[in-house]
């Protein structure tokens, strides 16, 4: 397989910034006190976390929501993997001066 390397850059330039994993109806508290300081694996204690900010739905909520982005997370691996398994070909004709 080959791949035009040079496109692929340019395509991803322009693509725009954003969540591929929607955080519509997850808990506020619970994505930003303790989903993201843990997935930049900081410490969050539980003495720390304020329980009457959340409920029990929210948490289900949130364990879909980080499920998803595991499951984004995979396909992006697959993808990774796809191109390093591409076999390097030089150009046929001479590039520079």
């Amino acid at each position: 397989m080959k791949m035009d390397l040079k496109g692929l850059c340019t395509r991803l330039a322009q693509a725009k910034e954003e969540e591929t994993v929607s955080t519509k109806g997850v808990d506020e508290y619970l994505l930003n006190k303790v989903l993201r300081p843990l997935m930049r694996n900081e410490t969050v204690l539980l003495k720390d976390v304020d329980f009457s900010q959340f409920d029990s739905d929210d948490v289900h909520r949130l364990t879909s929501y980080y499920e998803s982005l595991e499951m984004q997370g995979r396909k992006l691996m697959q993808v990774v993997g796809a191109v390093a398994n591409i076999e390097p070909a030089s150009c046929k004709a001479r590039r520079f001066c």
